[in-house]
């Protein structure tokens, strides 16, 4: 096996095209060859796929990890047909060999090599054609596609990072930038952006909505789904600074830290309260002068609570207006948490 895998020539060239044949029986052209075989067998070849990279991954070529890729997208490049049943609890009979794919593909996506990166638009249409639809489509598929999801879009964000973003030199407001091109380097400010695409913001935007939507729904949502975009999150901000990105900032911070502080208000999933408090305070220390003047202010305004009572939810932030250790600002929002429940209990 190690000696044939050096080339997408011979058996092994044939394995990956017989996987997307099969695939492309079982999950493309609306699904039409799903009988129970060829579903099985093509669950069975992309699994063999998957134990092959991820067992002789040093050994593997990446014209060969680039090869996997092709033809699986080429297999999947129909959409998927909503399952129309009576109960919507029933899972596609194709799922399996879906959430097999959604694996391999985290696999090979996480190579950082340009061959990859140059398929990249093709896995964000598959993407938003199939599986966010199939993962939002009920309960019970998001709980079984949403984490293998998440974690190809975690994967596609810290593997292929520079694909979204530009970094640049901006200088401050009225401030004349040096002729000198270092010199103005080093005065100026550097800020992250999405390049100005409408295939990368759209892109971006895609996949930002799909773990918003994941924090949103924590009220329906399975715990480990919820919890899967937590980590998602935090994760590619703790390789990336997604935070930071000026779109992100601009467009994403707000309905992400509005979404958060809904569940902690509501008790959604109490038991990842303090999951929910340490991306808050990733997303806060972000921008602290934006989290305390902007967010967190604007929030009591429009509690509905006597004056009396939103001063004690400021007062419940002992450091506020300040920078704070992440040990530091989950206690103080749970002292928050705790002062809002008593004084709604108050005008109850």
């Amino acid at each position: 096996v190690r000696e044939g895998m050096g080339t997408t020539t011979g058996w092994s060239g044939a394995a990956v095209e017989l996987m997307g044949l099969y695939v492309m029986e079982c999950c493309g052209n609306g699904g039409r060859g799903s009988t129970t075989e060829v579903i099985s067998a093509a669950t069975s070849l992309v699994t063999l796929q998957l134990l092959i990279l991820s067992s002789l991954h040093k050994e593997i070529s990446v014209e060969y990890k680039t090869n996997v890729l092709s033809v699986t997208l080429s297999a999947m490049s129909s959409p998927a047909t909503p399952a129309q049943s009576s109960t919507p609890s029933k899972l596609r009979p194709t799922l399996v060999a879906e959430r097999a794919v959604l694996r391999l593909l985290s696999i090979v996506v996480g190579v950082r090599d340009g061959r990859v990166t140059s398929l990249l638009p093709h896995v964000c249409v598959l993407l938003r054609d199939r599986f966010i639809p199939l993962g939002s489509s009920d309960e019970v598929h998001a709980s079984e596609l949403l984490p293998h999801l998440l974690r190809l879009v975690r994967r596609i964000m810290s593997a292929h990072w520079k694909y979204f973003t530009v970094t640049e030199v901006v200088q401050s407001p009225g401030e004349t930038a040096p002729t000198n091109p270092l010199a103005a380097a080093l005065r100026g400010q550097r800020i992250t952006r999405i390049w100005d695409n409408p295939g990368r913001i759209s892109e971006f935007d895609m996949i930002m909505k799909l773990m918003l939507d994941c924090v949103r729904s924590s009220q329906s949502l399975p715990p480990d789904v919820v919890l899967a975009a937590i980590s998602a999150l935090r994760e590619t901000d703790s390789a990336v600074r997604l935070f930071s990105v000026r779109d992100f900032a601009e467009r994403w911070r707000p309905a992400y830290m509005t979404a958060i502080m809904e569940a902690l208000l509501a008790e959604y999933l109490a038991m990842l309260s303090s999951d929910f408090s340490k991306l808050l305070y990733d997303l806060a220390r972000s921008d602290w002068g934006n989290f305390w003047d902007s967010y967190l202010s604007g929030l009591i305004a429009s509690m509905p609570l006597d004056g009396e009572l939103k001063e004690n939810l400021r007062q419940a932030w002992r450091m506020g207006g300040k920078e704070m250790s992440l040990t530091e600002f989950c206690s103080d929002c749970q002292d928050f948490l705790t002062e809002y429940k008593y004084s709604k209990s108050l005008v109850s």
